[in-house]
């Protein structure tokens, strides 16, 4: 037909995937498996156009826009017309902005093409940077073979949308933007297994029938026609990637990465908590045991009990229901984690110091250092404890994180909790308002009005201190990287500038009560 082009630009700028349908009658004494191809597919007649549309599932929407909004980049890599693919983006949230489609000209040179057909313009990879900050780049995969290896690592970094591409073309992709960044990707068939080996973190859909609960079900529909229960079938791409998620929402890209900052959060957190314990236990086991500083059995039980069931409760703790656009840290060593270190052992180990000091003014003259003896309840010993206890709550206190990566401790109901009871023991015995309590833990009184409460100001005092300069500075670190994203974000022209839907903070809350909540996919691969 005269108007096929214009009908087939028109449908595939709507979003449809479009078929063409051809025919030719064979005569009756010719095999058509004997008939090279090429001889075959000649000479056909045109019977029409078989227009299918692919509905976009709810929640990639809003997934993408969630992806965006924390200055995660949001690719496309599909096997459909480019027209389709830009405008299935355009559904999706990926983009605002003018599309750029590479193609190839007359000459046999590239060349960017807007869908509105406008005067092309030159192919120069030393200006992808500048152009996709203002336009969205749609590389096909026929212009992807003619470009050089430089070239394929620049324009992978640059582009949004990759169309027509084949299966060894999409791995090309994910390998070229390794190089620069940490992928995820997710795919649900036998073309995406390359592209899921490749990424760091493959998560392959496994697309299931879901029958509503309202339905009535007979043994019969239950088991099958074999009379066994019905399994998922893995396919090969559930098989070569090291995560698979149960439906056919991208959403689970959002578990993923919310899941894994809150782990190396935590790690860290137990890195810190672990390493003030060890080097206060160091110092009351070696300066203060050779002072004649001893615990008595009911003492450390008490305290390794409490300490134990802290750290069990922290890895109960549960991940942000927003992904934030900071970046965690990673490193032990980084300065936010060597600051609020050194400045807690600053505060423990000088309230400490002060705090033995204090009670050595009550040792009696005749006092001698038995090292080898058995254990007896004195003055110092009781300082040392209560002191000790205190640090080794604070350390919890101080260097729990909550807010961006991690909900705060108020969700971990148990945790906090059990905080409240330490703390609270912990201030009883120190202001020996229940005598009971300091006997059961061989805790002697003290001798007099003023002392008590010194030491008392001396537990408040450290968990107070430790706990300020700790949320000082990381509310600091913070800052600085949200500041860092934002530069960041700028230079890549990452972001979403568009309207956020009403209802989108709810959908997210949802989404960490029910990770396997049914959700949306464009029908093929993405890659952020």
């Amino acid at each position: 037909p005269a108007d096929f082009e214009s009908l087939q630009d028109g449908l595939t700028k709507s979003g449809f995937r479009v078929l063409c349908l051809a025919a030719k009658e064979l005569p009756g004494a010719v095999d058509p498996g004997t008939v090279a191809r090429e001889d075959v597919e000649n000479d056909l007649q045109f019977c029409g156009l078989l227009v299918l549309r692919n509905s976009v599932k709810p929640n990639t929407s809003s997934t993408i826009r969630q992806l965006r909004r924390s200055y995660h980049r949001v690719v496309m890599i599909t096997g459909d017309h480019p027209l389709t693919a830009c405008q299935v983006a355009t559904n999706v949230s990926m983009s605002e902005g003018n599309f750029l489609v590479l193609e190839t000209s007359a000459e046999g040179l590239l060349e960017w093409r807007s869908r509105e057909q406008k005067s092309p313009t030159a192919f120069k990879a030393t200006e992808l940077r500048t152009l996709a900050k203002r336009n969205t780049l749609c590389i096909p995969g026929a212009s992807l073979a003619k470009l050089s290896e430089e070239e394929f690592i620049q324009v992978a970094e640059a582009a949004t949308v990759f169309a027509r591409v084949s299966p060894q073309q999409k791995e090309q992709i994910v390998l070229a933007m390794n190089r620069s960044s940490h992928t995820v990707m997710v795919g649900d068939g036998t073309n995406d297994v390359g592209a899921l080996k490749s990424a760091h973190v493959g998560i392959s859909l496994l697309t299931t029938t879901v029958v509503p609960r309202s339905a009535p079900r007979t043994a019969a529909e239950a088991f099958g026609d074999t009379g066994q229960p019905a399994v998922v079938r893995l396919g090969d791409a559930s098989i070569a990637s090291p995560f698979t998620f149960k439906g056919d929402s991208i959403k689970c890209s959002l578990h993923v990465l919310r899941c894994g900052r809150a782990t190396l959060c935590s790690v860290l957190m137990m890195y810190k908590i672990m390493g003030l314990n060890s080097i206060m236990s160091a110092f009351a086991m070696s300066a203060l045991t050779l002072d004649g500083v001893k615990l008595g059995d009911a003492q450390t039980a008490a305290e390794s009990m409490f300490t134990s069931i802290c750290f069990f409760l922290v890895s109960r703790s549960s991940p942000a229901k927003q992904l934030a656009k900071q970046q965690p840290i990673s490193s032990v060593f980084a300065w936010p984690v060597m600051t609020t270190l050194a400045c807690q052992l600053s505060i423990h180990l000088s309230i400490l110091f002060y705090g033995w000091q204090l009670a050595n003014q009550f040792r009696s003259k005749e006092f001698k250092r038995d090292l080898e003896g058995d254990f007896e309840p004195n003055l110092t010993n009781t300082v040392v404890f209560v002191l000790m206890a205190a640090m080794h709550a604070s350390s919890f206190l101080a260097n729990y994180d909550g807010h961006p990566f991690m909900q705060p401790m108020s969700a971990n109901r148990p945790l906090m909790y059990s905080m409240l009871f330490f703390v609270g023991m912990i201030l009883l015995a120190a202001s020996e308002v229940m005598p009971d309590v300091n006997e059961l833990l061989s805790l002697v009184p003290s001798p007099n009005e003023e002392f008590r409460w010194k030491i008392f100001m001396l537990v408040v005092a450290d968990m107070t201190l430790s706990i300020l300069v700790s949320r000082a500075i990381s509310a600091i670190a913070v800052r600085l990287r949200g500041q860092a994203a934002e530069r960041r974000a700028q230079e890549l022209g990452l972001g979403y500038s568009g309207k956020v839907d009403d209802g989108e903070t709810k959908v997210a809350a949802k989404a960490s009560k029910k990770p396997k909540s049914s959700g949306g996919k464009t029908g093929k691969s993405k890659s952020s």
